[in-house]
């Protein structure tokens, strides 16, 4: 008799479901995973917190499109990781999260880090459940992964105690292990909606396609979405975690689906949310808009649609091309997509005069934002992936990083950030699992707040050789909260109690200092002229280097959708 017990089962489990790696932090009620993770080839990545192993999985599954595993130890292992969880679970991302427990048979006796996490997680989540017989392991894994990875993925929760994991066997012969359980076709339109959207397509004068998140889980056919754009001319784009997946965006109609989206007569959405933040700023409220989406939540959200339809985007995608093949000839006029190109120059030429090419000192966040998507550009750069976090210095980013780059188009598909929930310190979670995913060296771009909150990862980065370049805007300030007391008016020492970052005895944080800890390269600049010259020898470095950029925090610098933000939460 093979006597086995609960860790053998969920490693068999997640190894049969094609896992390939696993991201967690050690903990009692857990340990013994890590043996038989390693036995059967599933990657280990341990990091710092929990909550950064929830965004490194959320992460992974964003940036693989396939599922992402997070492992915590009992109680405020699990609370740790909620964040990240609740994160997933807005944006969709098909995140298996299994957590340890205290002794299941000492239920109620107030054992270490005993708490019922589980009626915490179940809110937080697609589906939660608790494990308390080894010989259920195999169908409780079943179910929560068939619900992960179902239609509509988003995160699940399985709770499992101690004593269950790591104590109770079984005998192997007497286990069924669970085969074939989740759905392996993928669901289309029938015909005539499919021709019914191919015809407001093909007689659009001002078509438009938005391309949302959660698009990539599980899909199977990338192509459509650009040979459909291609065959009608139509200005395309894709939300963050999807950017290089369908299509790169060398030819600008790939880059201005957004901007089309507010003059469009016809929008054609994907998985696409008009959520009440950003996603109604992209749509013309009398365009005829065509929604759809594998969660029924994102159709008619915040404006009617003209026709929704709940099925997988890449199959309705190829669908929907064929049908226009059949009925009309490639489109060959360009002027609708070409007149919103120059159009959306000429109203960045605006900021880039103003401020992308700014001179002053302390440096305008906005020309750092310039200089290092120049190295971006450049032949030591052309590999890293951005991936930038923080409060005012994300939003240039995000201003920035679609407009000016090489006439190639080189850079943009390699833009990754991946929180909806709006968590700052949480890219430096997500990256590790980008990085699992892609293998590709990062440039994690952050603002000196955001990065205090887990700068500790650096202490994972060097434990799993990921090789990163931290490149801080260090303005000593929460700059996009301390704006808005300034613009309300409040005195300097009013804005100062919450959001200033100094030292007691004064000055400012030399954060590049960190990268000693780890062995890595440090560098404090204050001149312009001297970003992409540390960048340069940052990535010569290799490893993890900190480079600490002296930026200036006052009104004048602060980004046009920070500013949005002002009315936003009034």
């Amino acid at each position: 008799m093979a006597e086995i017990k609960g860790y053998n089962i969920v490693a068999k489990m997640l190894k049969d479901a094609g896992v390939e790696c696993v991201f967690t932090i050690t903990g009692g009620h857990i340990t013994f995973l890590w043996e038989e993770f390693e036995k059967l080839g599933i990657k280990v990545y341990p990091v710092s917190h929990e909550s950064m192993a929830s965004y490194a999985a959320m992460g992974y599954a964003q940036a693989s499109g396939k599922m992402g595993v997070v492992i915590a130890t009992a109680g405020p292992g699990v609370t740790h990781a909620i964040t990240g969880i609740v994160d997933s679970n807005i944006y969709d991302a098909p995140v298996l999260f299994i957590g340890g427990a205290a002794p299941a048979s000492q239920n109620l006796a107030e054992q270490l880090q005993e708490y019922d996490t589980l009626a915490v997680l179940k809110p937080c989540t697609k589906y939660a459940r608790r494990c308390e017989n080894v010989n259920q392991i195999a169908n409780y894994l079943s179910v929560c992964i068939r619900h992960c990875k179902g239609f509509n993925p988003g995160p699940v929760y399985l709770e499992i105690p101690s004593d269950v994991l790591q104590i109770q066997t079984v005998d192997e012969k007497q286990l069924v292990y669970p085969v074939n359980y989740v759905a392996n076709r993928r669901t289309g339109a029938s015909p005539d909606v499919v021709e019914e959207i191919a015809d407001m397509l093909i007689s659009a004068e001002k078509p438009a396609m938005l391309i949302g998140e959660g698009v990539q889980y599980g899909a199977e056919d990338m192509t459509a979405f650009k040979e459909l754009a291609e065959y009608l001319k139509i200005p395309t784009s894709t939300l963050l975690t999807n950017k290089g997946k369908f299509f790169s965006e060398a030819d600008p109609m790939f880059r201005i689906g957004f901007e089309a989206g507010n003059k469009a007569d016809v929008i054609l959405g994907f998985n696409y949310a008009a959520d009440a933040e950003f996603g109604q700023w992209y749509i013309n409220p009398e365009a005829k808009l065509i929604s759809v989406s594998t969660d029924h939540d994102d159709i008619g959200l915040n404006m009617p649609v003209e026709l929704g339809v709940v099925g997988h985007c890449d199959v309705i995608a190829r669908q929907i091309l064929n049908c226009v093949k059949e009925k009309t000839a490639e489109k060959t006029d360009r002027s609708w997509a070409d007149s919103i190109w120059e159009e959306t120059k000429k109203d960045f030429e605006r900021l880039y005069n103003k401020d992308f090419t700014s001179e002053r000192v302390p440096i305008h966040p906005a020309r750092l934002t310039h200089e290092y998507i120049k190295f971006l550009n450049s032949e030591e750069g052309k590999e890293y992936i951005l991936n930038p976090c923080g409060g005012d210095i994300l939003e240039w980013t995000r201003v920035y990083h679609r407009m000016l780059m090489d006439d190639a188009g080189s850079f943009p598909s390699r833009f990754f950030h991946g929180t909806k929930f709006g968590c700052i310190g949480s890219q430096l979670g997500e990256l590790t699992g980008v990085w699992a995913a892609t293998k590709r060296p990062i440039l994690h771009v952050d603002g000196d707040g955001s990065f205090s909150e887990n700068f500790s990862e650096i202490i994972t980065y060097a434990k799993l050789g990921i090789p990163v370049i931290i490149l801080l805007s260090n303005n000593s300030k929460y700059e996009m909260i301390a704006s808005r007391v300034r613009a309300a008016g409040k005195e300097e020492e009013i804005v100062n109690i919450a959001n200033a970052i100094v030292p007691a005895n004064g000055g400012m944080f030399k954060y590049s200092e960190l990268a000693n800890v780890v062995g890595g390269y440090a560098e404090e600049v204050d001149k312009i002229e001297e970003i992409v010259p540390a960048l340069k020898r940052a990535a010569e470095a290799g490893g993890i280097s900190v480079i600490s950029v002296h930026t200036d925090a006052c009104n004048e610098v602060i980004s046009p959708i920070t500013a949005s933000f002002y009315t936003a939460i009034e």
